[in-house]
């Protein structure tokens, strides 16, 4: 089904690219999904977080 949704949302777009902004990089589905649809990184953020052991 999420192929299906990825296909028809390119059929909509004016040159048939999606883009899709933050993706978490622990959905892990999500991510070979678009990967297995020739899916590209164009930019990677990296997030400082202070864990509760500090």
């Amino acid at each position: 089904m999420a192929a299906s949704l990825l296909r028809a949302g390119q059929q909509l777009a004016a040159d048939g690219r999606l883009s899709f902004n933050n993706v978490d990089s622990r959905d892990l589905a999500l991510i070979s999904l678009l990967l297995k649809h020739q899916a590209s990184y164009r930019l990677s953020q990296w997030e400082l977080v202070k864990t509760s052991d500090d």
